[in-house]
């Protein structure tokens, strides 16, 4: 997968040189990208004012330089937070052990309190192609409307919504630029494409992911069809179709765990069980006996 940033392309590496096994066995190499979500205890909420979200911006920051993150989009809910991230090195469970250990001393301290700020362990869904990227976006930053915490759903300040919208200046740590390359190579137009599509995404059943993950495959579908029947066909063809990751298989060299691992997020993806079985040419009944392993 590949998209330009400036003059240079950048590649988001597909190859899985080494897995990690730090966190239940997930898939981890340098260049995948990933949704990440955490969230508080029951109705906990995590952000009290002002100065709790610019400590968690902050952190956020820190913690992209530290351990080599590209944030691409993000939103910091009351009670949970969504960051779209590329992790440049196997980084993610150490880089995501400090961005919320950092946090939670921050607020137990300021708060005078004790116990968890945050349910463990954290959620971290492999995004496979470039489609879903885009569609993870718009769901980050949908957020804050579909909650009902502001009317306005692009007047919310603790998204990084702004900055794909058309208008923005200044410079952020936020890599936007990437995934708005993706609807077209200037960026002013790119942000107003982005808005569109924005706009016509506030119609669709909005899942809450947070109860269940899988509910996410079919916002990804309706996100799909609503890109195709879009006036300005803005999505190339064959956007989303084609999952370039089934080549982590080809390098794996551990047991089922990896792949049941990346079967579940393709399934959290959209793709159905019958899909994967042509895909990876094998029966639907290996396919099942793998994910019930």
């Amino acid at each position: 997968m590949r998209v330009m940033e400036g003059d240079k392309e950048i590649k988001f590496s597909l190859r899985a040189r080494k897995y990690s096994y730090a966190i239940r066995n997930r898939v981890i190499y340098p260049g995948a990208v990933y949704h990440l979500i955490q969230r508080a205890p029951g109705e906990e909420i995590i952000f009290k004012e002002e100065a709790d979200y610019l400590h968690m911006l902050s952190l956020l920051k820190e913690t992209a330089t530290k351990f080599r993150w590209d944030v691409f989009s993000f939103v910091l809910m009351p009670n949970h937070v969504h960051f779209l991230i590329r992790i440049l090195e196997e980084t993610l469970s150490p880089g995501a052990k400090f961005l919320f250990q950092s946090y939670a001393l921050y607020f137990n301290e300021k708060y005078e309190r004790k116990g968890p700020v945050f349910c463990r362990p954290f959620r971290a869904f492999l995004c496979l192609n470039d489609a879903y990227l885009l569609t993870i976006s718009v769901y980050i930053h949908l957020n804050p409307y579909k909650a009902k915490l502001v009317e306005d759903p692009f007047n919310y300040r603790w998204s990084s919504i702004r900055l794909f919208l058309p208008g923005r200046t200044g410079r952020s740590f936020i890599k936007s630029e990437i995934l708005l390359k993706f609807l077209s190579a200037e960026l002013k137009r790119a942000r107003e494409i982005y808005r569109e599509l924005l706009e016509a995404s506030l119609n669709l059943d909005f899942p809450d992911i947070n109860s269940s993950p899988n509910l996410m495959s079919q916002f990804h579908f309706d996100f799909l069809k609503l890109c195709q029947d879009f006036k300005e066909k803005v999505i190339p063809s064959g956007f989303g179709e084609k999952i370039q990751a089934f080549n982590l298989l080809k390098y794996k060299k551990g047991g089922n765990k990896e792949k049941k691992d990346i079967i579940k997020n393709l399934l959290h993806q959209g793709y159905n069980v019958r899909q994967l079985s042509q895909y990876f040419n094998c029966s639907r009944q290996q396919i099942y006996r793998l994910l019930n392993s």
